[in-house]
């Protein structure tokens, strides 16, 4: 079966996290997620703020070490990567808290309904995101006409970004809510890059 892309979170950790699950498989009401790369690398940034629980990765073992202060006595788990048959196909991937963390299902991106679109029906629906930074500033980005596309451009953002939580939102509702239209965005420029982050997943599908 293929996995589902998915965007995971746990209470009382920031930060919303992108992965694969199946979602007939659970622990204890829990979800057991798998993440890419870049994905644990930003749970481990956001779990700076967790003294309790570090995480290093072993690249002679291609695994992530958990190391847990469970009351005084330090439990180390090991998560290799492997490959898994996913709805972006195969990905290389590490169950980063399966059957161990409560992991919370926010939405299932693989869910999101198409549209199809003809010369009577409406104008199709865009999307947009808002990054939350570091520092408290937040990021429009340009808008997009699928969900998956937007995610997989916050998926980049976040390799040149601090983000710490974003919100997807249909243009149409970010209009009403905050009087936002595709031009008032903050622009989003990498210093000392030769293309910006939609140029590159343009060119990267083309290659």
């Amino acid at each position: 079966m293929e996995l589902t892309k998915t965007v995971f979170y746990l209470e009382g950790v920031d930060g919303r996290f992108i992965g694969y699950e199946d979602p007939t498989h659970g622990w204890n009401g829990a979800a057991i997620p798998y993440f890419p790369r870049e994905s644990v690398d930003a749970i481990i940034r956001s779990f700076d703020s967790v003294p309790e629980v570090s995480i290093l990765y072993d690249r002679s073992k291609d695994a992530y070490i958990i190391i847990e202060d469970m009351n005084g006595e330090m439990e180390r788990t090991g998560v290799e990567g492997l490959d898994y048959e996913t709805v972006d196909g195969v990905r290389h991937l590490y169950c980063i808290g399966g059957w161990e963390w409560l992991w919370i299902v926010e939405t299932r991106i693989s869910d999101k309904p198409k549209f199809n679109v003809n010369l009577t029906s409406k104008p199709k629906e865009t999307y947009v995101g808002f990054l939350i930074l570091s520092d408290g500033s937040v990021k429009a980005t340009p808008t997009f006409t699928t969900i998956p596309t937007l995610n997989e451009y916050i998926g980049e953002a976040r390799r040149y970004w601090d983000v710490t939580d974003y919100k997807v939102m249909t243009s149409e509702e970010a209009k009403r809510r905050f009087g936002y239209s595709e031009h008032s965005g903050s622009k989003m420029s990498y210093p000392n890059r030769s293309m910006n982050i939609k140029n590159r997943i343009k060119r990267r599908r083309l290659l």
